[in-house]
């Protein structure tokens, strides 16, 4: 872990992203943006977790999507400005929630290695993950 996320907060991931406002895209699909209400969403995992899935996972670990806002998205956005991207980083016994907004700042959480997997089991995926 790195100095700059040591001591962040622990918080419930469907306080801001759940299963039925996500949806996984292939890689040659990030060049098209998203809907006017979605953020594009980059989660980067280790083999051990996503083995561990119930569906295919490309073998460098990583998936790219879009989330629908939702109510504390919507409620950054008007504090701290348009929202960039959300990253979900494997920390191997948690994820780290990394939401950035368009002048770089970032707020971090940690969220449940749990809640990632129902997040990705449960949600809108491209056919090639079945």
């Amino acid at each position: 872990m790195t100095k700059k996320y040591k001591g962040i907060k622990r918080i419930l991931l469907s306080e801001y992203l759940t299963p039925q406002m996500f949806r996984t895209i292939t890689k040659d699909l990030l060049k098209i943006p998203g809907g006017i209400t979605e953020i594009p969403v980059m989660v980067e995992m280790n083999p051990k977790f996503f083995e561990k899935l119930n569906f295919k996972v490309p073998t460098t670990g990583i998936l790219y999507g879009f989330i629908k806002k939702n109510h504390n998205l919507i409620e950054i956005e008007k504090q701290k400005g348009k929202i960039k991207k959300i990253e979900l980083h494997d920390w191997g016994t948690e994820f780290l929630l990394v939401i950035e907004v368009l002048t770089g700042e970032e707020i971090a959480y940690n969220v449940s290695n749990k809640e990632v997997q129902e997040l990705l089991e449960n949600c809108l995926r491209t056919p090639e993950q079945s």
